[in-house]
């Protein structure tokens, strides 16, 4: 038997709940902590996936894709294995990825969006500003490689100045020695002209980027375009208004043209011979007697006659002060649509030059290719003048109708098979149409067809049949003789409406009407004595 003993004073305690709690509560907060830290960083992410676009920024789309998918798996391994050595890593790794790889994308977006608040703001001080690019048409991929990007840009009102301070100089020189001269007013006049710098019509054609337009103009806005390096843009629609305005500061090279005339004598006396002339064919009867007036419908006759006297005055007014082409109005812009559907820009402020739109306007409205002003307001002169005359169609009182359808049918049988011409033509919009062939005749040429005269259009006769009435242009030579009356007068009395001479139209109108009353009247006379001798 042991010689000893041994005695234990311990005591049992037993882990209290939340020693034993303790464990739990650190893998649940561990666990909490790495599953919000994930859920944070995918939240972050998620704000990405819109500013993204696969198609326009495919790298930083499949940059934040790929770290997206990554994120994802981390997170459901966390929920399957639970809190392990991996998982910790694992958000470790993420936050670095998101730093290296998300963050770039949050940038770039915040980089574009601060490059389209400062071209606006920029639009708004200069509304002439170009720009090679819209800032919101940049990718993120670009703003990503390179974070310094910026579009670049231009002033349109610089390049207008800098086209109008070369063009001072040319206002102030002699363009043409030695003077020129010309003939106006339908010859009737000659005018000496000496010109310094150039003529509205010369800019308009420059600004209209004629092909016709000097060689000088076209140099200056191509050097201020040039350098200003819009060119390297490509961008077809930007240079275009590069160019637009450019030209805009060549009005700055209008200079003064002085004018002096003196009459055509020998105008003076073919006019005098031609009265005489009109005054003896005359004699066949009163104008009352031998003719009528016949009013046209004008449904817009007021308003054209507004209209001409509104542009003549805007001419002339352009003609006694050129700097009118220079004057200035404010317009503002429309904005534009970017590819995520707001309106960028629009509400700016720009400068146009309406009287030179305008200019160009009615240029173009009467064909005058020239551009030359005093031609442009000739016309507007005499077509005024010319306009009492022109709104009147004038019928010869010949009560013998078959007489005029006889000889002019005959007269387009014989053309016909002689030429393959009848000499008729149709009346299409009161105008002369197509050619009437031979066979159709009949339809314009029955027993109650009369004839008149349009100014506008020539002569014309009129047939009805089977209740509908049709109207034909007819060529003088259906009527004519030989020494070709008809034809001259309708030469003249175009010439002379065309150049404003309305009272010596209307002269040769009436002697017109006189020589077609004349003539079918002899032959209604004939035709009766033939009946009587054979009655």
């Amino acid at each position: 038997m042991a010689n000893f003993s041994f005695v234990s004073g311990a005591k049992f305690r037993p882990f209290s709940y939340q020693e034993m709690l303790q464990p739990l509560q650190a893998y649940t907060q561990e666990y909490n902590t790495i599953q919000e830290g994930m859920g944070e960083l995918g939240t972050k992410a998620d704000v990405f996936e819109r500013m993204a676009n696969e198609q326009t920024d495919p790298q930083a789309y499949a940059m934040y894709k790929q770290y997206s998918n990554d994120l994802a798996a981390q997170a459901e391994s966390l929920a399957k294995q639970g809190l392990t050595p991996a998982s910790r890593q694992g958000l470790i790794d993420m936050k670095r990825r998101y730093s290296s790889e998300v963050v770039p994308i949050e940038q770039a977006y915040k980089r574009r969006q601060e490059l389209v608040d400062e071209q606006r703001k920029l639009q708004a001080q200069d509304s002439t500003l170009l720009f090679d690019r819209p800032a919101s048409t940049l990718s993120l991929d670009e703003l990503i490689s390179n974070p310094a990007l910026s579009p670049q840009s231009y002033s349109g009102a610089l390049l207008s100045k800098q086209v109008g301070t070369a063009s001072q100089n040319l206002a102030k020189e002699v363009k043409e020695n030695p003077r020129k001269w010309r003939t106006i007013l339908g010859n009737q006049y000659y005018e000496t002209i000496m010109q310094k710098g150039f003529r509205p019509e010369e800019i308009m054609q420059a600004v209209q980027n004629n092909p016709e337009a000097s060689p000088i103009l076209q140099g200056i806005v191509e050097d201020a375009v040039g350098s200003s390096g819009i060119k390297n843009w490509n961008d077809e629609n930007t240079l275009n208004r590069a160019y637009d305005y450019a030209r805009q500061g060549l009005w700055n090279a209008v200079g003064e043209t002085q004018y002096q005339t003196t009459s055509n004598k020998a105008y003076d006396y073919a006019m005098q011979e031609g009265l005489i002339a009109a005054k003896k064919a005359n004699t066949g009867g009163t104008p009352s007697a031998v003719f009528r007036s016949v009013p046209k419908t004008k449904v817009n006759g007021d308003k054209k006659t507004t209209e001409l006297n509104n542009e003549l005055q805007f001419i002339k007014q352009l003609r006694a002060n050129p700097e009118l082409i220079n004057k200035e109005e404010e317009r503002y812009t429309q904005g534009y649509a970017t590819q995520y559907g707001s309106v960028v820009g629009g509400g700016a402020s720009y400068k146009v030059k309406p009287n030179a739109e305008r200019l160009q306007q009615i240029i173009k409205k009467y064909n005058m290719k020239s551009g030359n002003i005093d031609q442009l307001e000739q016309k507007l002169q005499a077509d005024i003048r010319s306009s009492a005359v022109r709104d009147f169609i004038y019928k010869p009182n010949i009560t013998q109708s078959d007489l005029i359808t006889q000889v002019i049918k005959e007269n387009a049988r014989t053309l016909g098979a002689a030429t393959e011409s009848t000499g008729l033509y149709e009346l299409d919009d009161n105008r002369k149409g197509d050619p009437i062939e031979l066979e159709t005749i009949s339809d314009y040429l029955t027993d109650d067809s009369d004839i008149s005269y349009d100014p506008e259009v020539g002569l014309i006769i009129n047939a009805t049949k089977d209740g509908k009435t049709k109207s034909a242009v007819i060529d003088p030579e259906l009527i004519d003789d030989a020494d070709r009356n008809v034809a001259g007068y309708m030469n003249n009395i175009n010439v002379l409406l065309e150049n404003g001479y309305d009272v010596e139209a209307q002269k040769h109108i009436n002697a017109m009407m006189n020589y077609i009353y004349g003539k079918f009247n002899t032959l209604a006379k004939r035709q009766s004595n033939t009946d009587s001798k054979l009655e």
